[in-house]
């Protein structure tokens, strides 16, 4: 008796657990060797990029009802793709002087006022982390922390700062 390669006994046995799809370009569904490769396009873009002017997250969450009403600069507006394939955006907002537990949970505050709730919050030292939900509105994950916790800011003036990501419908 031949001995198989292990790769080929491996690729064989994963090809009969549970996968009934047929292999690319193999309509039969054989596992042959010879059958046509599945072409996988090459990503446009690897890593975060800036938002465009007019797809501003920053925008987009004023026009939503987002209130910040607390000194702050945008630290950036990035586009993203999560490790899973989805696309997102990703906003920093660097809060400017004040007390920075109060301006964040001013922030928490407005997405409540125009209808979130929280579906979800952990704290690990000051830093929290939090899911903010509504029917029909995209789902905000927040990460809020004091300056010294979190990143390098680039403002000297920052207290701390507000990340907000949402998936990209």
């Amino acid at each position: 008796m031949k001995k198989l390669p292990a790769c080929l006994i491996l690729a064989l046995l994963v090809s009969a657990c549970g996968n009934n799809a047929p292999l690319a370009g193999n309509a039969a569904g054989e596992t042959s060797a010879t059958a046509p490769k599945a072409q996988i396009a090459a990503p446009e873009e690897s890593g975060p990029r800036t938002a465009p002017e007019e797809d501003s997250g920053a925008e987009f969450l004023v026009g939503q009802g987002v209130a910040m009403e607390f000194p702050h600069e945008i630290g950036y507006d990035i586009l993203d793709t999560s490790r899973n394939g989805t696309p997102r955006h990703r906003v920093l907002v660097e809060v400017l002087g004040g007390d920075f537990a109060k301006e964040s949970a001013d922030f928490v505050a407005s997405l409540e006022k125009i209808g979130y709730r929280k579906a979800s919050e952990s704290t690990n030292g000051q830093r929290i982390e939090q899911v903010q939900v509504q029917e029909g509105k995209p789902t905000y994950y927040l990460l809020m922390q004091p300056v010294g916790s979190g990143p390098k800011l680039k403002n000297p003036d920052a207290v701390g700062s507000i990340h907000i990501m949402w998936n990209k419908r």
